[in-house]
């Protein structure tokens, strides 16, 4: 899966989120919807270094119902960031951003159709907007297709982690990528 794909699932999960939190805090402030999201984020991450190996409210008085929408949150936030950072990871951050921030129409669509919010004029043209927006972005040239005509082919300039292509690591370079227990990193 490219860039894109890894981007697309990014904006699917970050659009979970805010509709499974709002539907987990019917009776539960906010501070304490964060900290039971951020437990189960928390563990998804020690689960995977775990695994892969890399070096308010009174908790008696929140619902089972609202625990588990919390952690269906906790979830999707999980899995937005890995496919978030994943996609980072093999393209450019301007046109990684924004698909991810497709998760506003995502999010805009699922609260109307999970949470009953509706769906004004205004939220439909906004939602529209952004879709184009991030589609141009995305069919945007790159830049090594942006160059002027004429212009040379010189060799790509390195980033400040002296890797050639402006942070694009060829194939090999990942395979190599190895942590001092040496155990590869997790790539979703």
């Amino acid at each position: 899966m490219g860039w894109q794909g890894y981007a697309a699932c990014s904006a699917l999960f970050a659009a979970l989120v805010a509709v499974l939190a709002k539907a987990g805090m019917k009776d539960v402030d906010s501070n304490t919807a964060v900290a039971l999201r951020t437990t189960v984020v928390l563990a998804m991450a020690w689960g995977i270094v775990a695994f892969r190996g890399t070096g308010g409210t009174p908790l008696s008085a929140i619902s089972g119902r609202s625990i588990v929408f919390l952690a269906l949150s906790g979830a999707a936030t999980g899995l937005s960031w890995l496919f978030y950072f994943r996609a980072l990871d093999l393209g450019e951050a301007s046109r990684v951003a924004p698909v991810d921030k497709l998760s506003v129409v995502l999010t805009t669509l699922f609260a109307a159709a999970f949470l009953g919010e509706t769906l004004t004029a205004g939220k439909v043209a906004g939602v529209a907007l952004i879709a184009a927006g991030a589609l141009v972005l995305l069919k945007a040239d790159p830049p090594e297709k942006a160059a002027a005509p004429g212009a040379s082919a010189e060799a790509p300039a390195e980033d400040s982690g002296g890797r050639a292509g402006g942070g694009r690591r060829p194939p090999d370079a990942r395979k190599a990528d190895i942590s001092p227990s040496g155990r590869r990193p997790f790539r979703p």
